[in-house]
């Protein structure tokens, strides 16, 4: 009996069978090495597929029933328990919303929260649909530097901010695309 040390084919990528498979990533950028989005180049998980298998064969397509057309998901509840337990807060759940991206949720939050050409605070480097998005919604780029690993510096943030206006920060956590991890060291102390 042998023991695979590449059971799920992680090894065995090669560039033209991922262009094959029709996503964007790779049909979009020529480049022999193209790292521009975080999806996964690899086979789903049997896991995953077989649970698909299972509910594409019962045709659970469609809406989920969670109650009616106004009863929120169970994800909201579970946010909302974990930010209870976890940070003593209690957030009403008439307030939390789901989104499928961060780009979609950003969307939104530019869109009600903004009108155009006003301040969105960004760390850079950033993300760059979140760049993207600022501009195409067209809102008014504050640029800062991402957090070093003293911290973020609140100094110069103010100090932008007494000549530009903002309306939103856009705070990423972990920073995308340089992984920080904001803490306590990141806290305004004054």
């Amino acid at each position: 009996m042998s023991i695979s040390l590449d059971p799920f084919g992680l090894r065995s990528l090669d560039i033209d069978g991922l262009r094959r498979n029709g996503g964007a990533k790779w049909r979009a950028h020529p480049a022999a090495y193209s790292a521009w989005v975080a999806d996964m180049d690899f086979r789903v998980a049997p896991a995953i597929t077989d649970r698909l298998r299972v509910l594409v064969e019962g045709n659970e397509f469609g809406y989920p029933n969670w109650g009616g057309p106004f009863v929120p998901s169970p994800a909201v509840a579970a946010f909302a328990e974990r930010q209870s337990a976890r940070y003593a807060w209690e957030p009403r759940l008439d307030r939390l919303h789901e989104v499928s991206d961060v780009v979609q949720g950003i969307r939104v939050v530019l869109q009600h929260l903004t009108a155009p050409g006003d301040g969105v605070v960004l760390h850079l480097p950033a993300y760059y649909p979140f760049l993207n998005t600022i501009e195409e919604m067209g809102r008014r780029l504050i640029p800062v530097s991402a957090p070093d690993r003293s911290g973020f510096d609140y100094d110069s943030l103010e100090v932008r901010l007494a000549v530009e206006r903002a309306c939103v920060w856009i705070l990423c956590h972990p920073h995308n695309p340089l992984g920080h991890v904001f803490d306590r060291r990141d806290r305004r102390t004054s």
